[in-house]
């Protein structure tokens, strides 16, 4: 019953393997940041509650623009791999701008928060930011923007920063979920 679905709350949604060192299976703990970044009116935006995997942004050669980037293939990899088929229909394909960049969202299903999303949505702090791997370490995540050569990331400390997109960081993807499935 998505009616009850409301802003704080977490569900499991999915089940990720995570990668060596650990190998294992797991459900994925989502948190609802709110209305859906998808314009329709009928979504709530989720956040991975956890650190799931790390991941370049990019390639070395292959520049800081979402689209077409290592970070963008690494959401079309965990939404094909992680959720079932019927996960995958009550997810929203999402097309938004970001400032500064047209269209940097195209379709997407799953993808990263941008720099401004993370900086205005429920996040009222930079403790709010942080996130942990499994083994409760807190870690830096990637954002979708770029910023200058760099994309943006949220550092350890919970505040906006930027990283060379060659760097192995850690991912916490989020998605629109349909909550009008009629």
């Amino acid at each position: 019953d998505t009616s009850k679905i409301s802003v704080g709350n977490t569900v499991w949604f999915g089940n990720y393997n995570y990668p060596d060192p650990y190998n294992v299976t797991r459900p994925v703990q989502w948190r609802v940041l709110g209305d859906g970044n998808d314009g329709s009116g009928n979504s709530k935006l989720f956040l991975s509650v956890g650190l799931l995997d790390r991941t370049p942004f990019n390639l070395e050669s292959g520049g800081n623009a979402w689209q077409g980037s290592t970070a963008q293939g690494w959401c079309t990899s965990f939404y094909t791999n992680a959720l079932s088929a019927g996960e995958q229909t009550a997810l929203v394909a999402t097309t938004k701008d970001d400032p500064g960049c047209s269209n940097i969202l195209k379709g997407d299903k799953v993808f990263f928060l941008s720099a401004q999303e993370t900086d205005t949505l429920p996040f009222t702090d930079s403790n709010s930011r942080k996130a942990y791997d499994l083994n409760g370490n807190v870690r830096d995540w990637w954002q979708r923007s770029p910023i200058e050569s760099d994309a943006g990331v949220i550092t350890p400390d919970g505040n906006l920063g930027s990283a060379p997109i060659t760097k192995f960081t850690y991912v916490r993807p989020a998605f629109n979920l349909n909550i009008d499935p009629n």
